[in-house]
């Protein structure tokens, strides 16, 4: 995986959390919330977006956060919100 520093990519992002790879590119919009949970369900390899109803967990985290930056949302509190929209 690369992250985007100020227009460079990088593959020193072995030790980054998926949270830290937004830090540059997070934008205020819909989409860019929506692709930050893509991108949050599917860092560990483990499930996919398939496996949640994402765009249930992006209007409950932005209730949450109150904007479309989801960096603001602890850890635990976003997958409290993911595990409420696992898919059965």
């Amino acid at each position: 995986m690369s992250r985007v520093l100020s227009g460079r990519r990088t593959d020193s992002d072995r030790d980054v959390s998926f949270c830290d790879r937004w830090e540059f590119s997070m934008s205020d919009s819909l989409e860019s919330a929506t692709a930050y949970v893509i991108e949050a369900l599917e860092a560990k390899g483990t499930a996919t977006r398939y496996d949640f109803d994402v765009s249930g967990i992006v209007a409950e985290s932005h209730a949450v956060a109150n904007s479309w930056d989801f960096r603001t949302i602890e850890n635990a509190t976003f997958w409290g919100i993911a595990a409420r929209f696992l898919r059965t």
